[in-house]
């Protein structure tokens, strides 16, 4: 976990640490946006994860559709490889990310479809 707008601090991480495989946060801060981002964080967040082939995972849980009709991502210009988003905002949609993304959720999804039938998972029931 590293400190709110701390830009350096994000850069040192995905230089030295080389198992980083995404980050993962509020998109207007944390705490529901209580703890606001400094303006500009979050495209530095963007353009860091690019450099670094690291996923940007954008929660928007809260602000999906709140904040304006795209989410603060739309208002910000920074288009993340993965949104969160309330069962509810969704509406049931799929997931949707950028297509590396997309092709290894479904790999994901397929593998699991097949362990379930041969019988290594259970399929929860709701």
């Amino acid at each position: 976990m590293l400190p709110a707008s701390d830009t350096e601090a994000l850069e040192r991480t995905l230089a030295e640490e080389k198992d980083v495989a995404a980050v993962i946060m509020e998109a207007t801060g944390a705490s529901m946006g209580t703890i606001p981002l400094a303006p500009g964080f979050l495209a530095a967040v963007r353009r860091l994860t690019q450099a670094y082939h690291t996923l940007l995972i954008l929660d928007e849980v809260v602000t999906g559709f709140r904040y304006s009709p795209g989410g603060v991502q739309a208002a910000a210009g920074v288009v993340p490889d993965v949104t969160i988003l309330a069962k509810i905002l969704a509406g049931g949609l799929r997931m949707h990310g950028e297509r590396e993304v997309e092709e290894t959720a479904a790999g994901f999804a397929r593998s699991l479809d097949m362990m379930i039938a041969e019988g290594i998972l259970k399929r929860a029931r709701s």
